[in-house]
């Protein structure tokens, strides 16, 4: 159980095979159901992925640097529009801070968030990421949320405490390196192993509030084609 709205925003590494492009869609086809806009940016250009997302109008895929660049810069002005209208109304009707206020609900999910940097130029990158770590930091009342995919928990990326602290899920399939789950899960976890080795979709969870350490999962089950 995930309730994304306690525990906002998610992170998913995996080696390649480990499942990780079926459980994201798992996940995307669950938010669609209620109600989510989607934007998928696939700097790596997943064939799977981008047959997927392009075949509903609710999700926005994009993989050209340029492109996720300008996709991430709105969702980030939709953030600031949304907290002057949240500012507004506190004003004017004295609600409280943790209000509900029903905007519409975007998921911003990055795939390979690592190789972003090897393709984007310098400045672009710098300021995308920028932007990225600002959604994870301050979209969740404003109803927008951030998904981070990546084959390895290594990068510069995930040793920012700050940004790590902000995610509320924390996903890791297969077989990882104790540096690596001590990155993603803290320092006290590095020991930790996923019991099932090579069992596809199979890894270790931990949700903020929710669990004092990392527990054993296995994604779900799903049919063949059931997503297509």
């Amino acid at each position: 159980m995930w309730k994304y709205r306690e525990t906002p925003h998610f992170v998913i590494v995996g080696t390649t095979g480990s499942g990780k492009t079926t459980f994201t869609r798992f996940i995307i086809a669950n938010l669609l159901k209620q109600g989510f806009r989607v934007l998928y940016l696939d700097v790596k250009r997943d064939a799977e992925m981008e047959c997927f997302c392009r075949g509903n109008i609710a999700i926005t895929y994009a993989y050209e640097p340029n492109h996720i660049a300008k996709e991430v810069a709105d969702i980030t002005d939709e953030i600031r529009i949304r907290k002057k209208s949240i500012s507004d109304i506190e004003k004017e009707y004295g609600v409280k801070k943790e209000h509900d206020y029903n905007f519409n609900p975007v998921f911003v999910i990055c795939d390979e968030i690592i190789l972003m940097k090897l393709v984007f130029p310098d400045k672009l990158y710098k300021e995308t990421i920028a932007q990225i770590n600002s959604i994870i930091v301050s979209g969740r009342s404003k109803n927008i949320f951030a998904g981070l995919i990546s084959q390895s928990g290594l990068a510069e990326y995930f040793g920012n405490s700050g940004i790590r602290g902000n995610i509320g899920l924390k996903v890791a399939l297969g077989q990882l390196t104790a540096s690596e789950y001590r990155m993603i899960f803290g320092e006290e976890f590095s020991d930790i192993k996923n019991l099932r080795y090579n069992e596809i979709g199979s890894g270790l969870i931990m949700r903020h509030s929710v669990d004092s350490r990392p527990r054993e999962f296995v994604s779900p089950y799903i049919e063949q084609g059931v997503l297509d």
